[in-house]
């Protein structure tokens, strides 16, 4: 539909502290990355800035190793990144 949207799953706020919250809606997110009916969503510039957001602010290693992947997945699949 016009109105999905995968933002609101990494909104991310500095204090907040559940990062395996966090880690679990990212996994999520990279899972769905695989999905060919939602991979144009992923390219989603407020989606893209939030990831950005989080990797920056966020200290815990498997959140940003998660990040990564689902950047880096998401963009590629779109042929965004080599």
């Amino acid at each position: 539909t016009d109105n999905f949207s995968l933002t609101p799953l990494v909104k991310y706020k500095s204090q907040d502290q559940n990062f395996q919250l966090l880690y679990q809606s990212l996994f999520c997110l990279w899972m769905l990355t695989f999905n060919n009916e939602v991979k144009e969503k992923m390219t989603d510039p407020e989606l893209v800035f939030n990831l950005v957001e989080i990797f920056k602010q966020v200290e815990v290693l498997t959140v940003r190793r998660m990040t990564i992947a689902t950047l880096r997945v998401s963009l590629k699949r779109v042929n965004l990144v080599i």
